[in-house]
């Protein structure tokens, strides 16, 4: 009896974590030559990563209100619920993220991201984007859950295309 639910329920997690993590790898590097800087407006000074954790957690804790939320996540303001959202899907399995590193790739930073769920751990990369002076989790990072998870999203323009429709679709 207790294998039936087992199997099952293993698979789950094991698709869970593939959910929380998928897109994490996709980074886009941005190198200039030596002599080249970015044009534009300053960037912001590159946090630590315990800073960019702290950042991270506030943004995936159900907590603090979805208005406190705006800044953290670029376009964030389309939807202000959907970190609250994808924290909800966090926190159902039990998974627990924390930032390890952070990597300067021009105009962006790639944070190294160790994913523990059910005692399994992962590594995957969350980019965060300088805006409105501060650096935010880009939305490429949330879509990526937003589609995988088959959910919607003002903030993901394509998402609203690839969700059910009605009852069956």
């Amino acid at each position: 009896m207790c294998v039936r639910w087992f199997r099952p329920a293993a698979v789950t997690m094991a698709c869970l974590a593939t959910v929380l993590l998928a897109g994490c790898g996709n980074t886009v590097e941005v190198s200039y030559p030596d002599s080249a800087t970015p044009t534009g407006p300053a960037l912001p000074p590159v946090p630590t990563a315990s800073e960019l954790d702290a950042r991270f957690r506030t943004a995936l804790d159900p907590a603090v209100p979805a208005t406190q939320k705006v800044g953290l996540m670029q376009g964030l303001a389309a939807d202000p619920s959907l970190l609250d959202q994808l924290a909800q899907i966090y926190r159902s399995v039990g998974a627990q993220a924390v930032i390890t590193d952070v990597t300067p790739t021009g105009d962006r930073l790639a944070a190294t991201v160790r994913l523990t769920l059910n005692g399994q751990v992962t590594t995957g990369t969350v980019p965060f984007v300088a805006a409105d002076g501060q650096w935010q989790i880009a939305s490429s990072w949330a879509c990526a859950k937003v589609e995988t998870l088959q959910i919607s999203s003002p903030v993901c323009p394509a998402s609203a295309s690839a969700a059910p429709t009605g009852p069956g679709g």
